[in-house]
């Protein structure tokens, strides 16, 4: 599993198996097709809490009440100092969006949240859609 730190404790990754993660006190799993590994998570030591927010990579944005549950739980995450993940199945869009939009919520411009995601996780964001909701807002 490959995962980058992008901001202070918020990282963001893609597919978990088979290499389970390791050091994270939770995780934030965004595969729509995600729910057959999940029982596995429960062997990984430090891992408090493994939420499933099944978003699909499509050119729609997901509902606001969706996103904005999604990026709340970040947001109280990262308030706490926990390290957690955000994944997705190749840590690209769908944790890109969800990232971004914490960044954006800590204060980071949109633009500078898409160039921070980018740099560090070249072909992050992608999906025009989810790149122009980070630039944005929703």
């Amino acid at each position: 599993m490959d995962a980058t730190e992008i901001f202070e404790g918020i990282w963001q990754g893609g597919e978990l198996w088979p290499a389970m993660p390791t050091g994270y006190k939770k995780v934030m799993g965004l595969r729509w097709e995600a729910m057959d590994y999940v029982p596995l998570l429960g062997i990984v030591q430090g891992l408090a809490t493994f939420v499933w927010n099944p978003l699909q990579d499509l050119p729609v944005l997901p509902d606001r009440d969706t996103l904005h549950d999604a990026v709340g739980m970040v947001l109280g995450w990262h308030a706490m100092g926990w390290r957690c993940l955000i994944h997705c199945a190749e840590g690209h869009n769908r944790s890109g969006l969800i990232v971004g939009l914490t960044l954006r919520e800590l204060g980071m411009s949109g633009a500078d949240a898409v160039a921070l995601i980018q740099a560090k996780r070249p072909g992050a964001l992608g999906n025009q859609v989810f790149r122009e909701a980070v630039l944005t807002g929703i």
